[in-house]
């Protein structure tokens, strides 16, 4: 279920008037005076007071445009359209805020108002962003900066590109907002404005987080961070507190996204803008929740339910009801987490918001997936589907389609459910080639990290297998290999022949790429199988066979590792073959890992390595350290095996090096080629074209080295993934 934390993007919402009095001298200023002059104070009193009390700011407001109205101020007027606007947009209500900047628009373009136009244009957009309504927001954008252009005003020339590079993150299109933030960054730095600098740091940060750099995001963050220590500018420093809050979240480090969040938080507190408070108490019930603290994340969603309620905020009320809903159903309170999900139903039909909506019914549809209310779910999910027709919302997409698949394979209509898993998996792609694909794969490996196998116990029993008579032990594991060996065969030619069926109903052309894709990926999938699991069954025959003449219960120990390795390497392969709706999406293996568990199977072979790294890659990887070292001790005679690995830029460096003899001069442009036979028994290449085949699966490579000591050395680069 979708949780909805607060990023703090830094929009620039502008108003007409530039007082910046504090709020007690305004408010002694406000009392002698009179006309046109108190109207604006008391517009600019409103203003300052609109993030603390709403309330009496609207009241403001509302004296001020009656005086306003009464001295024919035009200037006024429009002002107080625009502050009840920005106020309207910050309850939530977009609809009332887009009328009350049409009623300040027509005032401003009577009087050929062009300051003031060019930031009405300005507010529009931010408006038509939250709707996502980007073709708009993109037009008054784009309108407010000619006018300021027009007028020469880098400040607002610097703000309107900052907005625009806003519009293009909400889309996805992090080159071009990251184009737009260096240009306004570039202008603020020519004409010194501290504060929009710190501003336009923090949206570059949460491009780069978007990107999952999360380096880089830290880089800006705190570069924001530290001008507005300089500038003591509260509240920018509170959202970017915030914003680093979320980024140690993002890394899973929830002690410092913690502390981050409380320091937001005391600020905001100082400065009474209880919208923000209401904003860190629900980053810090997400920030809970996921440390597992589930008790104090639901009294922090509880605070900044409440907080919102009491200012009308009805936005964040709609966040905070999913939040909580959420949480509920986290803690298996099914009853209790439906009854706020429809809460927040409610609430957004009420104010015809059609993205909370959506998101709202994507919640309550996986709610009733996970209570077997299929009937129920399906309601649900088809609404939000047929309104996303015609909304752009790649990622509700992806979460809708993957919930309706799942639906009908629950109901077993197959059919559709197959329908919809490939609806899926080709809005997934998009969504993916949209976010950089490499950045997508390193989201999925912080939130899909690998679990540790656990050792197969009834593989383990203490067999006294010198007691057993040979002949029996020979068939009881050939049995076994032959039985394990064609369940898989069996099953992943099933998988292929009913997508080839399903083909044959589908006229989509995306499936027939997809089912390519799994041909290509079943293929590699039968030859590890057939190569990996004959050499293992060979030795099995040939340690039973000297048995025979030769009693030695080592022979049989041999036997028995290599009948483990076949399964091992039979359950990696199912592993690989369940995961092939995601073939291109790799995970977080530790080479260590995969390691220790390989000196098990060559307990005579020295096997020497160190470190405790990460790489994308996937199950397929244990078989690629098998046969390296099987290649080597085999064929090569190696009793020594070092494996050092040195990290270079993004990538890992990992150098097999083994004692064994030279591959001949002959043969090493040709040692990975499919099929290539070398020696008197006709040795094949498949087990080092099978190594390459799966390294370049993992956006790697490999070469062979041979040094002056003779030693042989096979060089893997492979992707490095975040610890």
């Amino acid at each position: 279920m979708k949780k909805l934390i607060t990023i703090f993007l830094i929009a620039i919402p502008l108003i007409l008037f530039t007082q910046t009095t504090k709020i007690d001298s305004l408010k002694n200023v406000i009392k002698d005076a009179e006309g046109i002059e108190k109207a604006d104070l008391l517009l600019a009193l409103a203003n300052r007071i609109q993030f603390s009390d709403i309330k009496a700011a609207q009241d403001y407001i509302d004296q001020a445009f009656a005086l306003s109205e009464k001295l024919n101020h035009q200037e006024g007027i429009a002002d107080a359209w625009n502050l009840s606007a920005q106020i309207a947009y910050r309850k939530g209500d977009f609809a009332e805020a887009l009328k009350y900047y049409e009623k300040a628009l027509k005032i401003l373009e009577k009087i050929d108002h062009e300051k003031g136009l060019s930031k009405i244009y300005n507010n529009m957009a931010l408006v038509y962003m939250n709707i996502g309504d980007f073709a708009k927001a993109e037009e008054y954008n784009f309108k407010s900066l000619e006018i300021k252009k027009q007028l020469d005003d880098k400040n607002g020339i610097s703000y309107s590109l900052s907005n625009i590079g806003l519009v293009y993150w909400n889309q996805r299109n992090y080159s071009a907002a990251m184009d737009y933030f260096h240009q306004s960054l570039k202008i603020q730095k020519e004409i010194g404005d501290k504060n929009m600098i710190a501003n336009t740091n923090n949206n570059i940060a949460l491009a780069y987080m978007s990107l999952n750099n999360y380096e880089k995001a830290l880089e800006y963050h705190l570069k924001a961070l530290s001008i507005t220590e300089e500038m003591n500018n509260l509240s920018s420093m509170g959202s970017i507190l915030n914003n680093l809050g979320v980024v140690y979240a993002k890394l899973a480090h929830y002690d410092e996204s913690i502390q981050f969040h409380f320091r937001a938080l005391k600020i905001f507190q100082e400065m009474e803008d209880k919208p923000n408070i209401a904003s860190t108490y629900n980053n810090l019930g997400i920030a809970q929740e996921s440390n597992k603290n589930y008790d104090e994340a639901m009294q922090y969603h509880l605070a900044a339910l409440q907080i919102r309620k009491q200012l009308g905020l009805e936005s964040g009320v709609i966040n905070s009801l999913s939040n909580i809903g959420a949480l509920y159903e986290l803690k298996g309170d099914f009853q209790q987490a439906e009854k706020y999900l429809k809460e927040s139903l409610e609430l957004s039909e009420k104010l015809k918001n059609d993205w909370e909506i959506i998101n709202v019914l994507n919640n309550l549809g996986r709610l009733y997936l996970n209570m077997n209310k299929l009937a129920d779910a399906e309601k649900v999910l088809l609404i939000a589907h047929d309104m996303l027709i015609t909304l752009e919302s790649e990622e509700s997409n992806v979460n809708n389609l993957y919930s309706l698949a799942e639906l009908y394979a629950g109901k077993k209509d197959f059919s559709k459910a197959y329908e919809f898993l490939m609806e899926h998996i080709t809005a997934k792609d998009t969504l993916i080639s949209h976010t950089n694909l490499e950045q997508a794969k390193e989201l999925k490996i912080k939130y899909d990290l690998e679990k540790k196998l656990e050792e197969n116990k009834l593989l383990k029993k203490d067999l006294d297998l010198s007691k057993m008579h040979t002949r029996n032990l020979a068939l009881t594991l050939i049995a076994v290999f032959i039985f394990l060996a064609a369940v898989v065969i069996l099953f992943v030619l099933r998988i292929k022949n009913n997508l080839r069926l399903k083909l044959l109903n589908n006229d989509l052309k995306i499936a027939k790429n997809i089912a390519e894709k799994h041909d290509e990926h079943l293929t590699l999938l039968n030859k590890m199988l057939r190569h990996d699991l004959t050499n293992n069954l060979t030795v099995v025959l040939s340690a039973l066979k000297l048995f025979q003449y030769k009693k030695d219960t080592k022979l049989l120990v041999d036997a028995a590792n290599k009948c483990n390795n076949g399964i091992s390497l039979i359950r990696n392969l199912h592993k690989m073959e369940m995961n092939k709706s995601e073939i291109n999406i790799l995970k977080q293996v530790n080479i260590n890992q995969v390691l220790e568990k390989l000196k098990t199977r060559f307990g005579s072979t020295e096997i020497n390595h160190s470190g405790n790294y990460l790489v994308l890659a996937d199950d397929g990887l244990e078989s690629v350290f098998q046969n390296l070292i099987e290649n080597a001790v085999d064929h090569g005679s190696a009793s020594k095996i070092n494996i050092d690995v040195n990290e270079v830029s993004k990538f890992l460096e990992i150098r097999v090096v083994n004692n064994g003899t030279k591959i001949p001069e002959e043969i090493k442009d040709r040692i990975f080629e499919e099929e290539f036979s070398h020696g008197e028994k006709g040795r094949t290449g498949m087990g080092l074209h099978l190594v390459e085949r799966n390294i370049i699966r993992y956006g790697g490579s490999i070469y062979l080295e041979e040094n002056e000591d003779s030693n042989v050395s096979f060089i893997l680069n492979l992707k490095k993934a975040e610890q």
